[in-house]
């Protein structure tokens, strides 16, 4: 995913015989995810569930993250 001044959200995507590929980038989140290709194998598919992993990510964000700025780490 090549950075451009001129294009600030960007995109990837690949369906293979055995997967299907979205990479999505934008100034608030990076999302790699790998799905099915079968029964999925559009785009607009693709971004559908790329957009239900995100809002299960959001409702999960303080099981799944550390969000407590005063953590510190020990070694």
């Amino acid at each position: 995913m090549n950075k451009r001044a001129d294009a600030p959200n960007k995109v990837f995507y690949l369906c293979g015989e055995y997967e299907n590929l979205l990479c999505w980038k934008t100034d608030e989140f990076e999302l790699y995810a790998v799905f099915s290709p079968k029964p999925v194998c559009t785009l607009h598919d693709t971004v559908k569930g790329g957009n239900q992993l995100l809002t299960w990510i959001k409702k999960q964000d303080s099981s799944l993250f550390i969000n407590d700025s005063n953590t510190t780490w020990s070694t």
